[in-house]
Order: C-alpha cells, then sequence, then structure tokens
C-alpha cells in the first residue's frame, strides 16, 4: 500500500469516527433533554456529511433519521397547535389534542429506537474498522522506526 493511499484510509477512517462520535452524544443529548431543533440540525449535518464518506447502509440510516426526526417536529407543532385552539376555544377538542399527543409520542419513540447507541453501533461500527492492509503497513512503519 502506498503511503499517499494508507494516509487517504486513515483520513477516511477519522471523518467517519467523527462522525461516529457526534451521533453518539446527539444520542446522550435526545436521551437526556429530549428532540429539539438543534438536534435534528445536527443530525441533518451529520447526514450530509455522511453521504460521502459512508457506504449506502449508512446513508440510508442517516436519511431514515433525519426523517423521523422531520416527522417528530412535524407532530411536535401540531400538538402544540391543538393545545392552544384547545385553551383559545377555536374549534380545538381534547380529542384532538389526545389524538396528537399520541402521533407526537410514538414519533418520538421512532427517533429514540434509531438512535440507540446499540443501533448506531450496528449500522456504523463496521464502518470504523481500519482495512487489515493499512494496519500492516502502519505496523511495518511503526516497526521500522522502533527498530
Amino acid at each position: 500500500m502506498t503511503a499517499a493511499n494508507a494516509n487517504y484510509k486513515l483520513l477516511l477512517h477519522d471523518k467517519r469516527k467523527a462522525i461516529y462520535e457526534r451521533l453518539i452524544r446527539l444520542e446522550e443529548v435526545i436521551s437526556s433533554t429530549g428532540i429539539s431543533g438543534d438536534a435534528a440540525a445536527e443530525c441533518a449535518k451529520c447526514a450530509a456529511e455522511a453521504k460521502y464518506i459512508f457506504g449506502k447502509d449508512v446513508i440510508d440510516y442517516f436519511d431514515e433519521l433525519v426523517d423521523k426526526l422531520c416527522e417528530f417536529q412535524k407532530a411536535d407543532s401540531a400538538l402544540t397547535f391543538a393545545m392552544k385552539s384547545l385553551e383559545m376555544y377555536v374549534g380545538g377538542t381534547q380529542e384532538a389534542v389526545d389524538n396528537a399527543t399520541m402521533i407526537r409520542n410514538q414519533t418520538e419513540m421512532n427517533v429514540f429506537v434509531m438512535i440507540e447507541v446499540d443501533v448506531i453501533e450496528r449500522v456504523i461500527g463496521s464502518s470504523l474498522r481500519l482495512p487489515d492492509e493499512l494496519v500492516v503497513t502502519i505496523d511495518r512503519k511503526i516497526q521500522s522506526v522502533v527498530d
């Protein structure tokens, strides 16, 4: 393996790992404080960057996760609207609030399931493994410096 090829693969690995670590931090934030617009925006940024450095399976995962986050934001807005309508007596009903709450809770659960650490590990983990030929090249370089 040439030095340029090894450097390229290391750079690719570092970029993948950075996205993985951002996604793990995002999971921690969502788990502790809930889903926010900032969390959705960060996920969208990760998804955009992932398109250039991961395979189709990871890209599909990010696309689905972003879709679920958008669904949640729509459901959350619908719930807020239903609650305001009921509060202001402008045609809002408790049934509408209950229905919007149910939809919001389901979409929130869909996001939580997709962003669990186990799921992230399963989808992205194999992409973080350095190629064997790169490990051998690095080992040889280290050995030559030590000797």
